[in-house]
């Protein structure tokens, strides 16, 4: 319905659709799993460049490419910075992924506002949780996040 809603062309909604229902997939793999395999992540980024090739998405082809390129880069050097301090992973690379898949589907402009609203997110989701919680496992799947805040700034 809300999807329906925010764009009267139809292409661009079943557009919307198919990412919409690939992201909800790629959420549910990362909370079973932990994991964010590239058959999930790729596609993502290569439809996004892809579309802006061919004209059915609001980016242009650079448009696409630069956030997909800054998109990697935003979680790809914390999540450097994490392991040469902590010498463990922080995050995963499907995660750096799928932040390039959002920058190549929603631009460049766009993306320090996923990245805030999945972080921050995220890190409600932690505290609140962490409080229930005796094990000393303390790790959360951060796709899911950025799925949804990426998802949000689609429409």
């Amino acid at each position: 319905m809300v999807i329906a809603a925010s764009d009267p062309d139809p292409v661009r909604v079943t557009i919307l659709l198919s990412v919409t229902l690939w992201l909800v997939t790629v959420s549910l793999v990362d909370i079973s799993h932990q994991l964010l395999p590239d058959i999930f992540t790729l596609p993502l980024i290569w439809s996004g460049l892809i579309f802006a090739l061919i004209g059915l998405s609001p980016l242009s082809l650079s448009e696409s490419l630069s956030g997909t390129l800054i998109g990697y880069t935003l979680l790809w050097i914390p999540a450097m910075l994490f392991r040469l301090v902590k010498g463990q992973h922080g995050l995963g690379g499907g995660d750096i992924k799928l932040m390039a898949g959002l920058g190549a589907w929603v631009g460049v402009e766009t993306l320090p506002v996923i990245m805030v609203t999945a972080s921050l997110s995220g890190l409600i989701y932690f505290l609140l949780t962490r409080r229930n919680r005796e094990t000393k496992n303390n790790t959360i799947a951060f796709g899911p996040f950025l799925a949804v805040a990426g998802w949000l700034a689609l429409l």
